[in-house]
């Protein structure tokens, strides 16, 4: 009996010391959440404390006792508190390593910054070591880039190249692949900033990376890390983050979230990631999602400049993560305005396996990120990808309040904390929750349904800007001027910082339920800003130009022509395309100003036929005569439509012509003469009404016979000798009858 007094004793004293050592670690680890609910909180933990407290007054009264009964039932209760408080320290152990694994906290802000040693064809540099005295190109910016960090573990390794510095990453692809410099110092994620644009794999291609550096640096201060978010008006950049790697992408998705917690405001203005503006301390252009492969703190100051706002916080999510979030929430309802099928998240560039049905739906998280990423299958592309990003984000977060399975929101916490970031203190969320949970609510909606939720985005123009180093133009979207201030007011009035005028009265009917129109224009009537594009030599072949296209451009840019016609016995003739450019020397896309002697034209035909001058430009005609040794005579023949200002009306000798029976070409040109233009539907004798519907052939040979001389033009007024005629304008002062042509 005393045996077994002694080894209840040992074990009860051994459960209910582990016991109290759990509940004090567990009270420990929970204490950093007890603004989440805090008198709930106090309660539950002062009521542990009393059950501890119950559990060591009844081991200790049936130790001195030596109260088997006693010692019985103080080993029960230490096992099921020692039970209970260990299953609790491992659910609050993965919530602390999930939070920890999210939260970049405190006011000095870190990040790991990448920056790759790159090379262009050039097969001669193996390694860094092969740097010593060559040229390396880099980037003006902060410390904390990849161009400092590339410079400064060059300078540790002992190595002294020859240092460029460029204003942006643009110039220094450029300057790399021009061979200006040797090597480049570029930011890791240097593939995925030029993989979208047409034309530029092959660039890419040639590239090297010799070695690469990451780092973990300081990119900023948050000013804002002790600012209450459940009482202050705040703005937080959420960054949709697609890796190439674990430490360098791009921003895929780009929002600005506004939040007024007092006034349960929350507005989401999209920003596109093709967005052509200036990047933070580069003082240089380029899409803004190149940003992000600088640094997030770069992507967060390159935003707050455009804005023109204060940004404090973030939240980086990385897109691939959201499946994971999203399967561990148990999905997500999305509202999709088109059916597509889309990639999966499988590889790089996926599989299409993922079907999205057009409404309301379910989704799982493969089929939730294909819908945050599709564009092309929108009917608006880039504009509803963003609108489907801001209802992902919503959903989500509509999702994580609403739950009430323990694993499950465990399971959601897990995934953030692999694939989430966010420099929002845990003070700060566990009170900004707190908050949202106490919200007296008497309408029975959940409390998603309480926050007005408001979506703008910033809205411009397709343009194009040339890069010196491939040669190509490359695709972006300048923002308009107004659409920034437009957003910008509205984030302003959703922090209570100013207020926008309402652009219409709210009104509802019992019988229609009450929507809420677009916040946002679309266009903005202002001067387009365009990047001026150097002058290239057309893609003649393509566009089915003529010789005397060619001429007409030759002329405009003061280019040296030197046309070559080419037979059925030149590997080059396309049959069909007589009289068109079948090949240029040098080849399309050639900037003018590198022309360094005349551009070769290879045209289909025949050069000994005299060419159909009729529509052709007087200094089209001029510069055929010149080449062929030809006199020019010139009469003047006035016009109404000023279009045809300086084009030929006729010509003799006729077209197809044998160019050697003759010297000398005689042309009539238009000139314009305003108030000479065609009298609508006046009708002189033969009527003209018999032409519509006729051939171009047809119609000339009706001309003839009627002693008419009649000119064709399209709907834009541009003189067409061909397609069908639609109808007659009548006749000009000087006798002349006018058609329209259709193709």
């Amino acid at each position: 009996m005393k045996q077994m007094n002694k080894r209840l004793s040992i074990a009860g004293a051994i459960f209910v010391a582990l016991a109290n050592i759990l509940v004090v670690i567990l009270a420990f680890m929970a204490w950093r959440f007890s603004n989440i609910e805090r008198t709930t909180f106090i309660a539950a933990l002062g009521a542990l404390l009393c059950i501890v407290l119950i559990l060591d007054v009844i081991f200790i009264f049936g130790y001195t006792t030596k109260d088997k009964k006693l010692k019985i039932v103080s080993l029960v209760f230490g096992i099921i508190l020692f039970v209970a408080s260990a299953y609790g320290n491992y659910l609050l152990f993965r919530v602390n390593n999930a939070v920890g694994n999210m939260i970049n906290d405190g006011s000095a802000q870190y990040e790991t910054i990448s920056a790759s040693i790159v090379t262009y064809d050039n097969s001669d540099i193996t390694s860094v070591e092969d740097l010593d005295g060559l040229t390396v190109g880099m980037t003006e910016g902060s410390d904390a880039s990849p161009s400092a960090l590339g410079q400064s573990k060059l300078n540790e390794a002992g190595i002294s190249p020859r240092y460029e510095t460029y204003n942006s990453v643009d110039e220094l692809m450029s300057a790399l692949i021009n061979k200006e410099i040797d090597c480049a110092i570029l930011p890791s994620g240097f593939n995925s900033m030029y993989a979208d644009q047409e034309g530029y794999s092959e660039f890419l291609d040639r590239m090297s990376v010799i070695t690469e550096y990451s780092e973990q640096m300081q990119t900023g201060e948050n000013t804002a890390s002790n600012v209450d978010l459940s009482m202050e008006p705040f703005n937080v950049l959420l960054i949709g983050y697609a890796p190439e790697s674990d430490t360098y992408g791009l921003a895929d998705a780009i929002i600005v979230a506004s939040v007024n917690p007092q006034s349960m405001t929350v507005t989401l203005t999209s920003i596109p990631r093709d967005s052509y503006v200036e990047i933070a301390g580069t003082g240089s252009k380029q899409k803004i999602n190149a940003a992000r492969g600088i640094s997030r703190q770069c992507l967060m100051d390159t935003v707050s400049n455009m804005m023109g706002i204060d940004i404090d916080f973030y939240m980086e999510v990385n897109f691939r993560g959201v499946v994971d979030i999203v399967d561990a929430l148990g999905g997500i309802e999305i509202n999709s305005p088109v059916a597509f099928l889309a990639q999966d998240s499988s590889t790089q560039r996926g599989n299409y396996t993922v079907w999205i049905e057009e409404g309301v739906q379910w989704a799982d998280g493969e089929m939730a990120l294909a819908f945050a990423r599709e564009r092309h299958a929108m009917p608006n592309g880039d504009y509803d990808r963003e609108l489907n990003q801001q209802q992902v984000i919503a959903q989500i977060v509509s999702r994580l309040l609403e739950l009430n399975d323990l694993n499950r929101a465990l399971d959601a916490l897990e995934a953030a904390g692999d694939n989430f970031e966010t420099n929002i203190s845990l003070d700060q969320m566990t009170s900004l929750f707190n908050y949202l949970l106490s919200i007296p609510n008497f309408s029975g909606l959940d409390t998603m349904d309480l926050i007005d939720i408001q979506n703008m985005r910033v809205t411009g123009y397709s343009s194009y800007y040339y890069d010196y180093g491939s040669g190509l133009n490359l695709w972006i979207m300048i923002p308009y001027n107004g659409s920034i201030e437009e957003n910008s007011a509205k984030m302003n009035e959703t922090l209570g910082i100013t207020s926008v005028e309402q652009v219409a009265d709210f009104s509802f009917t019992v019988q229609e339920p009450y929507e809420r129109g677009q916040l946002y224009h679309e266009v903005f009537d202002e001067a387009r800003q365009d990047p001026e594009l150097p002058e290239m030599v057309p893609d003649f072949v393509s566009e089915g130009a003529s010789i005397m296209d060619v001429e007409a451009w030759a002329s405009e840019n003061n280019v040296t022509l030197n046309v070559v016609y080419i037979d059925e016995t030149d590997d080059r003739y396309v049959e069909g395309a007589e009289g068109l450019v079948v090949e240029t020397d040098p080849g399309s896309g050639t900037l003018v100003e590198n022309l360094s002697g005349p551009l070769t034209v290879y045209v289909a035909g025949d050069a000994t036929s005299i060419p159909n001058f009729v529509g052709a430009s007087l200094t089209y005609v001029t510069s055929w005569a010149e080449r062929n040794g030809y006199e020019l005579e010139v009469d003047y023949v006035e016009t109404g439509d000023q279009s045809l200002d300086g084009t030929i009306a006729d010509q003799t000798p006729s077209a197809g012509n044998d160019i050697e029976n003759y010297s000398t070409l005689y042309v009539d040109v238009y000139t314009y003469v305003e108030g000479t233009g065609p009298s609508e539907g006046e009708n002189t004798g033969a009527s003209p009404y018999e032409v519509p519907g006729m051939s171009y052939e047809e119609a000339v040979s009706w001309c003839s016979n009627n002693g008419y001389t009649c000119v064709f033009l399209n709907e834009d007024k541009n003189y067409m000798n061909y397609g069908t005629v639609t109808d007659t304008w009548g006749e000009y002062a000087d006798g002349t009858l006018w058609f329209t042509m259709t193709e």
